[in-house]
Parts: structure tokens; C-alpha cells; sequence
């Protein structure tokens, strides 16, 4: 499908992207529509793992949003990667995140749901989920790849893919769609979570 940033995947396209396969932390294959069947889930497609933009962010929603917070409304949130799945457990651990995550190793759902946009630009303005410098990223982002560990023998992903945020479900539905346009463009959570349905409060 054409690049749009809030454009929903027809229910054909929909259908399709359901029948394809990532990976859990165990190597697991599960179909992506598996994920969302029985329930509404905000599904974020991060760029990849080795991203520090995107780390910040799933990072920050790990504090932000809880568990609890989304089991009262009745969702649940899922991370997909750009390949790698043997980088799931030490990310999960150095984000520590309680969210599920997955691998996409070839960016097939990626594709498969409009997010084609490839390119290393970074935002104008930095992002509610980062407080740093382009600088700092970079050195963080370097730290960060020798804890999560595997550069030299994982499919570590594609520097310029970009990722984007859905909420799908129950069943093959989209009701949310942001795909990301550069670098660090990432929905913002409060315009996330309402979307979903979820009573957010973004302080402490």
C-alpha cells in the first residue's frame, strides 16, 4: 500500500498483514492478528532495536503506562521490532518494559501496513519522550548496543525503517493509525491512550 501517515490499511490489506508471522522472546512464531484477536491492543512498530529514539520511547511509556491502567479499559499494548528476536529479552530488560514484544525479521508486517517510509531524518523539535541531545543519543545508543548485545551476529534491522502506532483489534479492525514520518515520530502518548480509550495521566 502507498505511504500515508494516518491512512487504515483496507480490510483487505488488513487480512492479509494479520496472516503474517513475527517472533516472540522464545523464537516463537505467532500471527500478527493473533495478537490482537480478542482484544483491542495498541500495537507500537518501533524502528529497531538498536533505535535510541525509539528506546526513549518505549522506555518512557513504560513508566507512564501501566498494566493496570490498561486492563480497566479493556487493552493491552504490544511492541514489534525490526528483526533481531534474540534481542527481545535483554531489551525488554534494559527498558524494562512489562510489555510483550516482538520481532518482524524481514519487515514483513512493517510493509504489509503501509510503513515503507524509509529515512534517517530526525524530528525538528525533540519529542516529549526525549530530553537529551542529538549527541547524547548517539553515545547512549552506542551503551546501549553492547548491553543489549548481539551486533555482530543478530539481524539487527534496517537503520532508515520506519515504524508507526495502531490500535487494532478485537478481530480485523483498526480504529488508529500514525505512521511515523521520520525518526522520532512517535504518537504522543496522551493522543495514544485516548485513542484507545484509556484514562491517562501523564504525571508521576
Amino acid at each position: 500500500m502507498a505511504f500515508s501517515t494516518n491512512v487504515p490499511p483496507t480490510p483487505k490489506e488488513l487480512a492479509v498483514a494479520s496472516q503474517l508471522e513475527v517472533q516472540d522472546e522464545n523464537l516463537n512464531k505467532v500471527k500478527l492478528g493473533d495478537i490482537y484477536k480478542d482484544q483491542k491492543t495498541i500495537v507500537i512498530w518501533i524502528r529497531r532495536f538498536y533505535c535510541s529514539s525509539c528506546q526513549d520511547y518505549v522506555a518512557y511509556l513504560s513508566v507512564k503506562v501501566t498494566p493496570a491502567m490498561l486492563n480497566a479499559a479493556g487493552v493491552k499494548l504490544a511492541i514489534i521490532g525490526c528483526r533481531g528476536a534474540e534481542l527481545i529479552k535483554p531489551y525488554r530488560e534494559l527498558l524494562e518494559t512489562p510489555f510483550d514484544v516482538y520481532a518482524d525479521p524481514d519487515a514483513k508486517t512493517y510493509k504489509a501496513l503501509g510503513m515503507t517510509m524509509r529515512t534517517l531524518k530526525t524530528a525538528n523539535k525533540n519529542p516529549e519522550y526525549i530530553n537529551r541531545s542529538f549527541a547524547n543519543l548517539f553515545a547512549v545508543s552506542i551503551v546501549n548496543l553492547f548491553k543489549i548485545g548481539g551486533f555482530f551476529t543478530a539481524k539487527h534491522g534496517d537503520a532508515a525503517q520506519l515504524g508507526g502506532d495502531f490500535i487494532l483489534g478485537p478481530g480485523e479492525t483498526c480504529s488508529f493509525v500514525r505512521r511515523m514520518s521520520n525518526s522520532q515520530d512517535h504518537t504522543p502518548l496522551a493522543e495514544l491512550m485516548a485513542a484507545a480509550g484509556v484514562d491517562f495521566n501523564p504525571e508521576p
